[in-house]
């Protein structure tokens, strides 16, 4: 991100795996104003990171940056290799950003802030860190899409034969991925859970 002479407002985004063709991945400088609240910049970042004139607040940042309440720790995406940068039900981005006023939806239309720990975090106005406000996943919903369908089942059949898949899919979270975790997703795909 370069800023010369302007002014970056960025609330609630999720920046990952960018290249930087400068010395540097965040330049601002020349009269100009950065402001991040509860941001993911995360993959690829250098120790470089001039900045200058910024307030960032909330925020996970690869290398950290002083500000109140931000981190630097994985975020925990569900599947980052296809793209789906999502957070994780462990994910430490849950809850820990600050109130953002008007802010009320995310980028799937997911009620914005909603409380998904039991931990006080971040300002305590529940608002997660990066793009995505968490919301829990139905039991048995493998690949985090709020449906248990026959997909979720295919993931873990695929899992129990060892071919690939990206997924979590140890359901009874006995350290195994067996046919009691594809009898558990079946039933909740039947809603018998």
């Amino acid at each position: 991100l370069y800023a010369a002479h302007s002014q970056i407002i960025s609330n609630n985004c999720t920046f990952v795996d960018n290249l930087s063709y400068e010395s540097a991945d965040l330049i601002g400088y020349f009269n100009s104003y950065i402001n991040f609240t509860n941001c993911i910049l995360q993959g690829d970042f250098s120790d470089d990171q001039y900045i200058s004139n910024a307030n960032i607040t909330y925020s996970n940042i690869e290398g950290c940056h002083e500000g109140e309440g931000n981190i630097d720790v994985d975020p925990q995406f569900i599947n980052p290799e296809k793209n789906d940068y999502r957070l994780k039900p462990t994910s430490l981005c849950i809850d820990a950003g600050s109130n953002i006023e008007d802010l009320i939806e995310d980028f799937e239309r997911d009620i914005r802030p909603f409380d998904g720990t039991l931990e006080l975090r971040g300002d305590g106005s529940d608002f997660d860190i990066g793009a995505d406000e968490y919301t829990p996943y139905p039991f048995g919903d493998i690949n985090y899409d709020h449906q248990v369908n026959a997909l979720d089942i295919q993931m873990i059949i695929n899992s129990v034969l060892g071919l690939e898949n990206p997924y979590i899919v140890d359901v009874n979270d006995d350290g195994t991925t067996n046919a009691s975790d594809i009898q558990l997703v079946i039933n909740a795909t039947l809603g018998e859970n």
